[in-house]
């Protein structure tokens, strides 16, 4: 089983700050993507959500997305 990378900050040129997990955008506290005139994007392992979807999948899961989550095996 591979270790994930830790989350990385990234600020482009224009001040938007972009947060990377695994090369997807991803953060787990709060938005991913905050652009210079307030505006906030919401994504959790490169998928967006709306604010509410967000707190919703922060709520109801222990952060793994159901394809690597052990639990959700279909495998037979």
């Amino acid at each position: 089983m591979s270790k994930l990378e830790p989350v990385k900050r990234l600020k482009t040129a224009d001040g938007t700050v972009m947060y990377y997990l695994d090369g997807k955008l991803h953060n787990w506290d709060d938005a991913a993507v905050i652009h210079p005139n307030g505006k906030k994007e919401y994504w959790m392992f490169g998928y967006q959500y709306t604010k509410d979807e967000f707190a919703d999948r922060k709520r109801d899961t222990n952060g793994i997305p159901p394809a690597k989550d052990p639990r959700y095996d279909t495998r037979l």
